[in-house]
């Protein structure tokens, strides 16, 4: 995206201070073009004409300069004065210098796409190519603002003369990108045990101290955050460790460099000379050495060495595979990746790319992408930037609690939700129950973590030692000196019992596939304010029975979930009313197929239903960006273990429906994910042998997985007819009007170019 339009202003350039006894707006307007607000879009800010300032409407709108003819397609922008930063940056303008001109102002700074409150076009025409380009941009964000639309006329712009010295454009820092970039992909592969959780809180707040003290417990000494550690120019610390200086080097070349800029290699020779490769650093030569091996396919990758090379082996996975969505298969490939490297290698991709080329799945919801544009403004703007922020945008990331998850919190709203499993349950659970020992012990001694602790219990009186040693007593210590044996009394117990502290260090530091602890022990109430996952758990493929269900167990007094099919995973509440408006909008504002008596669309494969299979000869658009997110959350959030290549859109009026059927089990991998949106229609489960039949009701947001026996041995269908029974079971039955579904499906087929 360019976004060089040509702007051309002359007004008097005199810096006017904003007259005291005016009030402040509280909106200022603005007109420009969808490639200007494409461009805004990669990284979230609207940056004023080079070397110049925008001339905004003062609770009415200012049209800025572009150029003309049927292409261009107008977008009206309203900004909420109380998010903007950069309070010093608003002035008033004056006209030509001889008056006032109460209609606008001057504003010196770029300008947030997350204080949008308002967004127009001046037609449903160009409302709707507006949306379906962005549907083809994968790394664009518009702003969290309905788009209306309102035949607006484009005036002539208001004009502005160059800036002067006391009227200078503020820029935005070169480094804000990679800052950025690397924000997003911390929150985005955190992983979720603890420990991890609690760092992420701490960096996004900028507790250095923190950090550094939580990471010292978690092997990862040399893991300083990027935006929280940036020496100055210079050489590295002479008193740096080897894999702090690698990984400080690596901080340094990576973002000086695109990832188009050089080949693995070569920016692996560049961070070792960073390093001190031509000093006394063994490390960068060793580390450089076997990285040239590996890009030449002469070496594999190996974690054996991970606590001595961690640092070393988070780059590897970052140089060889820079494009993120690479990361969701690390675990796979590399099983015995920590989570602590995988998380570091993360973070160091999205540094290296930087935020403005990361897909939009990798950037959250709207709360989640205004929190990291604001934290990485503070963390590159010189001096700190807070007084460059308003008082809104000043509070601290707070953990709550809520059954089934972890979620942080920012000004009272949720601006990460994650759920829980297997580590996060193990490390909040109450280690002194027999059961939950035992069984912890026996995971220890498979996945090889050294976490069992002997005791030898002496009964009361004397034990006869026999020796050439001696031993004494040193407080609570027993000192053997030489070599002496116990002769023991029948009576005495040798117990082996778990170290609760040294088996949740390794349940966050250490690899290896976690199962989960028994059901039957009590849980202590911290589990709720607890973390998730860590990258080996965090793509499992759900078991038969739902590995989403405990979490939110199922309650027997309930009929959504009561008797499911085996193999159903249900979510009420997987998407907001919010989501759900921005979803139709660009559902609504693509094309439908009117093939079928319901409306369709289709993406990624197409799906013959005359021939009920998939039709690999007439290509279909591939999953636009907004679909590409579900099905990321999808994998994310472990309701799928495959990210879905294809997607149907299906409108369902009145009665109409779907009748019985099983997904194409030559076609389509195991787990099928439908979510519902617009109303709440049930849906029929039948298994014909058993004769058993089930119908359940598909909420409004909600997300319905089909795997194990619901996927293979159960037919499912929407019956035709004019309501449905109301959800909980009282009340009267509601009428149809309108039902959107999306379903997700993995195809068994390979995507040609």
């Amino acid at each position: 995206m360019s976004g060089q339009e040509e702007f051309v202003f002359d007004i008097a350039p005199a810096r006017d201070p904003v007259d005291v006894n005016r009030p402040l707006p509280k909106w200022l307007g603005l007109v420009t073009n969808h490639r200007r607000l494409f461009d805004a879009g990669q990284d979230g800010w609207l940056r004023p004409p080079p070397g110049s300032c925008f001339v905004l409407g003062r609770e009415s709108f200012v049209s800025e300069a572009f150029p003309g003819g049927r292409n261009a397609i107008p977008v009206r922008l309203a900004f909420d004065v109380d998010k903007l930063p950069f309070p010093d940056a608003l002035t008033d303008l004056k006209r030509g210098g001889t008056g006032d001109d109460p209609r606008a102002v001057r504003w010196r700074a770029p300008i947030p796409l997350f204080a949008v409150k308002t967004m127009e076009t001046p037609s449903v025409e160009q409302k709707n190519r507006l949306m379906g380009m962005v549907d083809q941009l994968a790394n664009v964000s518009l702003p969290d603002a309905q788009l209306a639309v309102n035949d607006f006329a484009v005036t002539s712009p208001r004009e502005v003369g160059p800036s002067t010295p006391d009227a200078e454009p503020l820029e935005l820092p070169e480094s804000l990108n990679a800052i950025q970039g690397a924000m997003a992909m911390a929150v985005w592969a955190v992983p979720h045990v603890e420990p991890w959780i609690e760092a992420l809180r701490q960096a996004l707040d900028r507790d250095a101290a923190g950090v550094a003290e939580g990471i010292a417990k978690l092997d990862a000494d040399w893991l300083q955050l990027p935006w929280l550690v940036r020496e100055p120019p210079g050489p590295l610390l002479d008193d740096e460790d080897e894999q702090s200086r690698l990984w400080q080097a690596a901080l340094r070349c990576m973002e000086r460099s695109t990832v188009q800029d050089l080949s693995p290699g070569a920016l692996a020779k560049r961070i070792a000379r960073e390093a001190g490769i031509d000093g006394e650093n063994q490390a960068a030569k060793i580390w450089l050495d076997r990285t040239l091996r590996i890009v030449a396919a002469e070496e594999t990758i190996s974690c054996d060495d991970w606590r001595e090379n961690g640092a070393g082996l988070a780059m590897w996975l970052a140089l060889l595979r820079p494009d993120p969505t690479r990361f969701r298969s690390w675990n796979k490939d590399l099983p015995g990746v920590p989570p602590g490297v995988w998380w570091a290698a993360a973070i160091l991709c999205g540094w290296h790319r930087g935020y403005r080329a990361l897909d939009n799945e990798f950037r959250g919801d709207a709360g989640l992408q205004e929190l990291v544009a604001i934290r990485a403004l503070e963390a590159s703007w010189p001096g700190g930037g807070e007084g460059a922020l308003p008082p809104s945008q000043r509070s601290p990331l707070e953990r709550t609690r809520q059954e089934g998850r972890f979620i942080l919190t920012w000004r009272g709203e949720p601006v990460l939700r994650k759920e829980w499993k297997a580590r996060a349950r193990w490390y909040a659970a109450d280690l002194t129950d027999d059961d939950a020992d035992r069984a912890a012990r026996d995971l220890a001694g498979r996945l090889g973590w050294p976490c069992v602790e002997r005791r030898l219990f002496l009964p009361e009186g004397r034990t006869r030692a026999e020796g050439g040693g001696r031993w004494y007593v040193d407080g609570d210590d027993l000192v053997v000196e030489g070599t002496k044996s116990l002769r023991l009394p029948k009576s005495v117990d040798v117990d082996e019992r778990l170290d609760p502290d040294e088996f949740r260090r390794r349940l966050a530091t250490e690899a290896g596939v976690v199962s989960d602890p028994p059901a039957a022990y009590p849980r202590p109430a911290e589990i709720e304010a607890g973390a998730v996952m860590d990258p080996a758990d965090a793509f499992r493929p759900p078991a038969a029975s739902g590995d989403v269900a405990d979490t939110d167990p199922p309650r027997v007094d309930d009929p959504r979930y009561a008797s499911d099919p085996p193999g159903l995973i249900y979510r009420p509440d997987f998407v907001t009313e919010e989501e759900e408006a921005r979803l139709l909008e660009r559902i609504d504002g693509a094309e439908w197929s009117t093939e079928l008596k319901r409306r369709v669309q289709q993406y990624g494969w197409r799906y013959d239903y005359n021939k009920r299979r998939i039709d690999e000869a007439t290509r279909v658009p591939d999953l636009p960006p907004w679909a590409r997110e579900l099905a990321g959350r999808l994998v994310s959030e472990g309701m799928m273990s495959e990210l879905s290549d294809q997607l149907i859109v299906n409108e369902y009026l009145g009665n109409q429906g779907i009748t019985p059927h099983i997904d194409q089990p030559d076609d389509f991998a195991e787990h099928i994910a439908t979510i519902s949106l617009l109303e709440t229609w049930g849906m029929v489960f039948q298994r014909r042998r058993e004769k058993q039949k089930i119908e359940k009701l598909l909420e409004r947001g909600s997300v319905a997985v089909l795997s194990g026996e619901a996927r293979y041995e159960w037919t499912h269908e929407i019956r035709q007819r004019k309501s449905d029974p109301p959800v909980g079971g009282k009340g009267k039955r509601v009428p149809r009007d309108r039902r959107i579904s999306l379903t997700f499906r993995k195809t068994r087929l390979q995507r040609s170019n």
